[in-house]
């Protein structure tokens, strides 16, 4: 099985981390939006909190996605517990 070690087509890991975040306003409808960075995620969260503030039906999910090995992801024989992050991409960071 090829990994970054061995196949020299694999990607570079690159060392943007992407977070998204969704939000509703009424309890029902959901909205969704991906930040490059978890300052802008963190910051637009903020920003929705004050804008309604008192809104009681105001909910809120924060999501990191994670680039991890694909020759992993794409294994059959794999759980998603044997898929591993790639480095670089380690909470914490």
């Amino acid at each position: 099985m090829s990994d970054e070690k061995t196949n020299p087509f694999f990607s570079r890991c690159y060392p943007a981390m992407e977070w998204k975040l969704a939000w509703t306003l009424d309890g029902e409808h959901w909205h969704e939006a991906g930040f490059p960075t978890y300052e802008g995620a963190r910051d637009f969260a903020h920003g929705i909190m004050e804008d309604q503030e008192g809104n009681d039906l105001l909910r809120l999910a924060a999501y990191r996605m994670q680039q991890v090995r694909l020759s992993e992801f794409l294994d059959v024989r794999r759980s998603a517990t044997d898929v591993h992050v790639l480095p670089g991409h380690v909470f914490g960071r």
